[in-house]
């Protein structure tokens, strides 16, 4: 299977206090999301769900190969084939903390990694891969309480 990100980045400013960040998905984010890979034609199926974080200082731009992931996947519900049940997305409140980033610090994102049949830096030598970050605004929310 491959797999990609979906390109909702949000930036979050506020605080240097080390705090919790809470990101929450409407009932349409994932309306062609199948929960099994039997006869679907149109669509996905997915078994894992990561968030990808990175933490920046002031004006930076995030750095492409700096993304850590984080395994969300418990959050939902899974199947007995191991599929995500969609629908589960719209009542999941996924949190992460400063120590969940800190322990995803050898988790970095390559897009290589999930994709079956290409080459070591196939995206990047195919001038696929660009440094300029695509902004995108979805609900997520700053907490107020340091952990």
């Amino acid at each position: 299977m491959n797999s990609l990100p979906c390109n909702y980045h949000t930036k979050i400013t506020g605080t240097t206090t080390p705090s919790s960040v809470s990101v929450k998905f409407n009932s349409a984010e994932f309306q062609f999301m199948n929960s099994s890979s039997s006869g679907f034609i149109n669509g996905f199926i997915g078994k894992k769900f990561y968030i990808l974080t990175q933490l920046t200082t002031n004006n930076t731009l995030p750095s492409s190969n700096l993304w850590r992931y984080i395994d969300m996947t418990t959050g939902l519900t899974v199947n007995g084939s191991g599929y995500i049940d969609p629908t589960s997305f719209s009542t999941a409140v996924f949190t992460i903390t400063k120590s969940m980033y800190d322990a995803a610090a050898s988790n970095i994102f390559d897009l290589e990694n999930h994709m079956s049949g290409l080459t070591a830096n196939y995206l990047e030598s195919n001038g696929v891969i660009s440094n300029n970050p695509q902004l995108i605004k979805r609900s997520a929310t700053l907490s107020d309480h340091p952990y």
